[in-house]
């Protein structure tokens, strides 16, 4: 974009996600799934989008709108669905949700914690 930051036509931000996993087995070892996937989920875990089957380089790209989101990485079978099935090997947060998890601590309610 011209202006440095791409926006929906809604005018939110728009993130560009490359997620990169290295030292997972090969999921043919993992019993029924065969493959690694890329989630977004909205940090409340209120919506979820697949970003895309992680490929043989270990790597998978996407984009999304929200604000505040978590990335994980499954272990799925063959077949896709709307949400992840697998159990979730590897998860990422958004900026926004890290210092969301400071949000309520004595330093960011003008208070300093004990020394």
């Amino acid at each position: 974009t011209p202006f440095g930051v791409a926006v929906t036509a809604e005018g939110h931000p728009r993130y560009v996600l490359d997620v990169s996993v290295a030292g997972l087995p090969a999921p043919q070892r993992l019993g029924p799934f065969t493959r690694y996937v890329a989630w977004v989920a909205r940090s409340d875990l209120s919506a979820v989008a697949e970003l895309g089957a992680v490929d043989d380089s270990g790597r998978v790209s996407g984009s999304e709108s929200w604000h505040k989101f978590t990335v994980v990485v499954t272990a799925e079978p063959a077949t896709d669905g709307p949400r992840w099935t697998g159990p979730i090997l590897l998860r990422g947060i958004s900026a926004t949700v890290y210092l969301q998890n400071f949000a309520n601590t004595e330093l960011f309610m003008g208070g300093m914690p004990p020394c």
